[in-house]
């Protein structure tokens, strides 16, 4: 009977390992980072004291992820063109599949949960997208936004800065693929006399890991036309387990934590991000800029009132120069 072998920890550390120098954490970061958003949001996020992250997929541009994507399997493509080992063939067949089939758009879509920020809280760009009839940047402390705390056991959270240059960004994928394909050509983590079916087996752990860790560092991927907005993101992904009843534990786990809200688009799907334990939400955010509007001083006063009736009174309170009425 012929024997298969995947060492799924030592993969997923080397993976896992290379991401990490591929993305390495900024190594400065603004003391702050801003958040767009309209009113009514913004009643919800004080009142509730929790930051929500919408499901990647419904993000106001809906081919950001596709666009990922599509780097991700030209990098595969490379790959797979030149001679690589059986195991690796099969784990990218499998992992370029995840990212690209239309029959599995339901994964890709349930997987990632993500909340922007921007460096700059005056930005007429932001106000034109979130300012009507009237927008919010709220200002939180960046030293503090990568604490925050996804609902349940099921999730994982990371701050990451938006990556802009496409060649940087292939560069960085391609590395991140090369290494996978090396690492499964390894006999140590992936051995034994493959057999059609066992080499199914590996190629779907390996695959399905490798898309995972690819479409996180996807959502740090955008256009280079969106430069300007300098975004930032709190990413929050599943915590990857490569046994099958976990995996299912973790699905449910997910699905019981997330939420719908109403936009124009329809129903979004979203997850509430909470304060770390030793820092009130109060101390997180520490200023409310008004967007240009015709009633400046009606939008100071109401959020204002706002803050102060739900414990923020320590917010600052400010509006936007922009000399423009949206």
């Amino acid at each position: 009977m012929p024997q298969c072998f995947l060492d799924f920890g030592g993969f997923m550390n080397k993976v896992a390992g290379e991401a990490l120098r591929a993305f390495p954490p900024p190594r400065s970061r603004p003391d702050y980072l801003y958040h767009y958003t309209k009113a009514d949001a913004l009643r919800k996020i004080v009142e509730s004291k929790t930051l929500w992250a919408s499901n990647a997929y419904y993000l106001n541009d809906m081919s950001e992820v596709e666009y990922g994507c599509g780097i991700a399997a030209a990098a595969i493509d490379k790959v797979l063109i030149g001679k690589t080992s059986s195991a690796a063939r099969q784990a990218l067949q499998h992992t370029q599949s995840i990212l690209q089939d239309k029959s599995q758009a339901a994964i890709r879509a349930q997987t990632i949960f993500v909340a922007c920020f921007c460096e700059e809280g005056n930005l007429l760009s932001q106000w034109r997208e979130y300012g009507r009839p009237q927008g919010f940047s709220l200002a939180f402390k960046t030293k503090n936004l990568e604490h925050m705390r996804p609902p349940g056991k099921s999730l994982s959270l990371a701050l990451t800065k938006v990556l802009y240059r496409r060649g940087k960004q292939k560069k960085k994928i391609e590395a991140l693929v090369n290494k996978a394909a090396a690492v499964l050509a390894d006999r140590n983590i992936a051995g034994g006399d493959f057999d059609r079916f066992a080499a199914k087996e590996v190629a779907e752990k390996a695959g399905e890991f490798l898309s995972q860790t690819l479409l996180v560092l996807i959502t740090s991927l955008k256009a280079p036309d969106f430069a300007e907005e300098r975004e930032w993101r709190l990413v929050a992904q599943p915590i990857y387990t490569s046994f099958p009843a976990q995996r299912a534990l973790s699905s449910a786990g997910i699905r019981a934590v997330v939420k719908l809200r109403l936009s124009q688009c329809g129903l979004v799907p979203y997850i509430e991000l909470s304060p770390p334990r030793h820092i009130a939400m109060p101390e997180l955010l520490r200023k409310v800029i008004c967007g240009p509007t015709y009633n400046p001083e009606l939008a100071h006063s109401a959020a204002r009132l706002l803050l102060d009736s739900h414990g923020f009174q320590s917010v600052v309170v400010d509006g936007s120069k922009i000399p423009v009425r949206l």
